[in-house]
Order: structure tokens, then sequence, then C-alpha cells
């Protein structure tokens, strides 16, 4: 009872820390901007000839400069947008709070700001370029100036405070050294490199954003041109120049490694982009090269810093404890081809009336977990009355159990034992609404989970939208196990919206109507999301995944259950990763031998991305830690096996 207490005070502490750090917006920029800026002090090092002792000091100085102008920005921000995403109907963390909290935030950044200038006052051009990059960021939010409402000038100003400035005072602070060399052409192909990129991320944020900032009066440079010529601007204009820059501050810093891992990562996707439909997606568009930049960029850079200075070698694991939600992410994205979005159907805006929504759960030996997965269902908030659809296969008295407490549910009894994916197309066949969302029997949802999916599948370009799983009876160490290696992809935590999930789980799940006309579910029960997301991807359809929100899976229980469903796991793997190309997985599937080693490594990362997650799963994980390092290696074993079945399959059938 006494640990039990300590979880829950700490869990108490964590949440409070969140909700008091939420005009921070920490989680949106510490993984998907630091990086970058680490990445450039790399580059900027190494084009200098700066030897790591020199500057592993600096690096922690441009951390520190960085956490508060980008909180800054945050808050400034949500303060003066407040009536425009009132209008919208965007969150804004700022309407709850008082004008005394409100002030106290900017205060603290401002202080924060302050500090950080005695800091980089060794530097006077360091010092005046972080100045101007507050004052940047200020011209943009505050009024009667407010450049985010003047058209192009809001995305100049934001493409200087968020890339082109923290770009040159980072270059200038780390090359303010007495044997510093730093050539002038690479500073200039540094600053044109993180102007286009800067442009580029706010201008496809904009086009992310059109139908609220038109609905909210807020004269972007997107509401002005459009959506089209905005996705020509990205595509045509921002990205080439972008390209051609980095190229030639890698060439001009000796930092051949950096282009070539561009060039591997971001050139296959490029020339699918490029070769396949022409279907333009802002999105895409926008977040291109983007995983290259917040993963590979900086690893690289601290590789080749390793070179002449071994030391340098320490920033590869601190770069992957710092920041570990984007490698997962990022490696998925740096295997699959560039998405085109399609447009919205007819309607997407207008409020949707009652019964447009359908669910389908498919069951199989569900008699334990149906009634309290369909009670949280038929307690949905924010929407009307949902179509639900059960379809069991088991014939172990579900259907009954349906029949007498959900009169309203439709049941379908199949005659005989069907997959998961085939009794998904079965549901989505007989499914009436606009909107098919798949829950499984063994999941409980959140009140608001209807609405918060609908919600994303409502945006324009996204036709495929799904959430995280959390554990429904932690109580069950060995059903623990398992949903530590069965969701390493999908633990809840906070971080809004994304476009770039490895795959959408089929137990949390929503998709509109003609998405599930075009594309089917494979027939079997494992991988069958990861093969189908995949398909809907190549199909050119939008996916969006939400990590807060989030249904409570009821996990398998029993010791030798886990280690069985393991290998199951790793079979299921092995078949998916064959059928589905990807750049990373090919040396497994050439060499199976090395997935032994590669899964040692999965423990550790779990424990790392539980870090965001509720304290009470990292207290769970570390109790069954030792036992996941074996049911990973029986998940090792069971790839290994089935690749070499299909190896000798195929080579039996070559020879006959």
């Amino acid at each position: 009872m006494h640990a039990v207490g300590i979880s829950q005070t700490l869990a108490r502490v964590r949440t409070s820390m969140i909700v008091f750090l939420a005009p921070t917006r920490l989680w949106d920029w510490w993984e998907f901007k630091v990086p970058v800026f680490l990445g450039v002090a790399y580059l900027a090092a190494v084009g200098a000839d700066i030897t790591f002792v020199t500057l592993w000091p600096r690096l922690i100085v441009i951390v520190a400069a960085l956490v508060p102008v980008a909180s800054y920005v945050c808050v400034i921000n949500d303060i003066t947008d407040r009536r425009d995403d009132r209008l919208a109907g965007k969150p804004n963390c700022m309407l709850s709070r008082s004008p005394l909290e409100q002030v106290s935030w900017v205060i603290a950044c401002i202080t924060g700001g302050v500090l950080t200038l005695m800091l980089l006052r060794g530097s006077q051009l360091a010092f005046w370029l972080y100045a101007a990059n507050w004052l940047a960021f200020t011209l943009y939010s505050l009024p009667p100036v407010r450049l985010k409402n003047r058209g192009v000038w809001g995305v100049i100003a934001d493409a200087c405070g968020g890339q082109l400035l923290p770009t040159l005072w980072t270059v200038s602070f780390v090359a303010h050294a007495p044997t510093a060399k730093l050539p002038p052409g690479l500073v200039m192909s540094l600053g044109v490199w993180a102007f286009a990129l800067g442009c580029r991320g706010i201008l496809g944020h904009q086009l992310r954003d059109l139908q609220a900032d038109r609905s909210a009066g807020v004269r972007t440079l997107a509401v002005q041109i459009g959506p089209e010529r905005g996705r020509w601007a990205l595509c045509c204009v921002l990205l080439p120049i972008e390209m051609a820059a980095f190229s030639i501050a890698a060439v001009l810093g000796g930092a051949w490694p950096a282009l070539i891992a561009l060039a591997a990562t971001a050139g296959i996707p490029w020339a699918r982009w490029r070769l396949g439909p022409q279907s333009s997606g802002a999105v895409d568009t926008a977040s291109f090269a983007f995983p290259y930049y917040i993963t590979l960029f900086p690893v690289v850079g601290a590789l080749q810093l390793a070179a002449p200075d071994i030391g340098a070698l320490s920033l590869v694991p601190l770069h992957v404890i710092a920041f570990p939600g984007c490698w997962g992410l990022s490696l998925a994205r740096f295997a699959s081809p560039a998405d085109g979005a399609r447009s919205p159907p007819a309607g997407a805006d207008t409020p949707l009336p009652d019964g447009t929504v359908s669910i389908v759960i498919p069951a199989y030996q569900g008699r334990q977990t149906i009634t309290a997965c369909l009670e949280s269902l038929t307690t949905q908030r924010g929407i009307g009355p949902s179509e639900i659809i059960v379809v069991e296969s088991s014939g172990d008295g579900s259907a009954d159990i349906i029949e007498r407490s959900f009169p309203s549910t439709t049941v379908v009894r199949a005659p005989e034992r069907l997959s998961a994916g085939a009794a998904r197309n079965w549901g989505a066949s007989l499914a009436r609404g606009r909107f098919i969302l798949f829950i499984d029997q063994d999941c409980i949802a959140p009140r608001d989970w209807v609405a918060r999916l609908v919600h994303l599948l409502r945006h324009p370009g996204v036709e495929a939208a799904g959430g995280s799983v959390g554990i429904a009876n932690p109580s069950n160490l060995s059903g623990a196990a398992v949903y530590f290696i069965e969701f390493l992809h999908h633990f809840p935590h906070r971080g809004g919206p994304r476009p770039d999930a490895p795959f959408l789980l089929g137990c949390n799940a929503g998709y509109r109507a003609e998405v599930l006309q075009a594309v089917q579910f494979p027939d079997q029960t494992l991988a069958e999301d990861v093969l189908f997301t995949h398909r809907v991807r190549t199909a050119g359809y939008g996916v969006a995944y939400d990590p807060e929100i989030t249904v409570l899976h009821h996990n398998r229980a029993g010791w030798g259950e886990f280690f069985a469903y393991a290998k199951k796991m790793g079979r299921a793997s092995a078949e998916y990763h064959a059928s589905i190309d990807r750049a990373w997985v090919r040396p497994f599937l050439h060499w199976p031998i090395l997935i032994f080693p590669a899964s040692l490594l999965v423990s550790p990362l779990i424990g790392l991305r539980l870090l965001r997650s509720p304290w009470k799963y990292l207290g769970i994980f570390m109790l069954v830690a030792p036992v996941c390092v074996l049911g990973n290696l029986a998940w090792a074993a069971a790839f290994r096996r089935r690749i070499m079945e299909k190896r000798i399959c195929c080579s039996t059938l070559s020879a006959s």
C-alpha cells in the first residue's frame, strides 16, 4: 500500500508539472527543434575545425538559450491568439488562465532570456542575434504590429525567429574561438537554408490551419494566396532552395557524411513523389526531410566530430536519451513513400448529424470484456447516437449477452472463426456511417473517444486517424509485459496530432467511409493493422495520429501466454516486414542473426518512451523489465526462424 501511495503521489506531481508547463508547449518543440540546432552547431564546429573539448560547454549554453526563447513564443502566441482560437474552435491553454498567470509566464520567459544573454555576452554577434530572435517573435505576435496577420510578413517573421536567427546565433557562438576558421560561404549558405526551412515550416503550418484561420478572420499568407499556390511555393520554390543551400553548406563545411545521409533518406521519397501520381499534399511537402533533421543530421555531425576526438561519441547516446520520441516515428517515415493528400469530401466542415458514425468491434472469446467495452461506447459525449456493429465469431455466448443487454447494437454471428482483419471488413461493409471507427472487444474507450476521433477526421487532408493504448488491468504483470512489447509505438503521452505515426492500431482508429470502400484489411489477426495502414498511405490518404486519444486495453494473462504471444508477434513481424520494403529492415532480412542484438535494445527504448507516459507505467515496467528482455529474445528467435523458413521455401520453389 505504501508503494502504491508513493506511485499515486508521483503521478499527481507529474500531472501537475505537465499542466503547469503547458503554456510553454515543451512537448511540441523540444524534440522537433532542439536537435536541429545541435546539428547546426556540429556542422559549424566541423567547418571551423573546433574540437569537442572546446565545443561541449557551448552546446550546454545553446540548449539553455533555446529554452526561454522557444517557451516565450509559445506563451506570447497563445496569449495574443485567444480571440482567434476561440472563434476557430482551437485549443488554447491561456483561455483558462488568469491575467496574473499569463503575465507571470511572460516575465519568467523574459527573465530566462536576460540570463541567457549574460551567457552569450562573450560573443557580441551572437548576443545581438539572440536579442533579435526575441524581437522577431514579439513583432510576429503582439499588436499593433502583429505580423502574423500581415501575409508574407508573418511568414518572414516566423521563419527568422524560428529558424534563421537561432541558426545564425548558434553558428556565431560556436565559431567564437581563437582557433575558429569558419568559411564565410558556409555561414551564408546556412542562413539561406535556415530561412527557406523556416518559411517552409510556417507556410505548411498555415496550410494545415487554413480553415480555422479563415473562420477566425486571420490574414495569413496561406489565406491570402490559397492552398494551391501555397503548395506550389512549398514544392517548387522553398524546398529546392533549401536543399541546394544545405548541400552547399555541407560541401563548404566538409560535412560530406551529412549530405550523403540526406541524399539516402530524403532522395528516395522525393523520387517516389516526383515519379508517382501527382496528388500534392501540403502536409507531406511541409514535413519533407524533417525526420532527417531531427535524427540523422545531428548524429552524423557528432560522428564526424568523433573522428579527431573520440569523446564526441558520447553525444550519440545523449541524443537518443534526450530526444527519444522522434526516433521510431522518423525511422518509419524514412522508409515510407511520400503520401499524397486527397481533398476532403463535400460537407466535411458541416456539423455532424446523428447516425453519421459507425463503430465496428471484432469479437472473439470476449465474454468477459465485451460488456465493459459497450458500456464505454454507449456513454460517449459530444456527439449523437452512433451505430455499433459487433462481429462475433467464437460462439462463447458473447452475442447473447450483447443482444440481451445492448438491444440497439447490431450483432453479426459468424459461422466460423474470423481473423481480426476479416471481421473488421465484414463490419465495415455493413456500416452506414460517414465515419467508421474501430475498437476491440477487450478495450475501454474514454467518454470523448468518438468525438475526438471524428474531430480529427473532419480536418482537411485527414482520412484516417488513430490514437494510443493504455493498460486497463495494471495488476496483471504478465499482461503488462505483453503490453510493453506489443504497443511499443503507441504508449499514451501528450503531444497532439501528427501525420507520421508508424501505423494506426486496429483497436483505436477511425476512417472516412470512402477509405474502407477503397482499401480492405488483410485476412489475418496479427499485424493486420500495420499492413492496412501501409495500404491506406499507398492509396494516397492522409493519416493522423494523436497519442492523447487513449483506449484502455485488457491484456493477456499468464506467463506461458506471454512467451507464446511474443513468438507469434515475432513471426507476424517477419511476415509484414518481408512484404513491406523498408530500407532500415533490409539488413535484418538479409542477415536475420542481427535481430538478436537489436532486440536487446528494445527494453531500454521502452523505458525511454515511458518517460513521457503516466509514471505508474514506468513503475510497472521496472518490475517486468527482465521478463521483457526474455520476451524480446523469444520474439527475435521467432522472427529469425520465420525468415529462414521463407528463405528455404523460396529456394525450394526456385529449384523446382
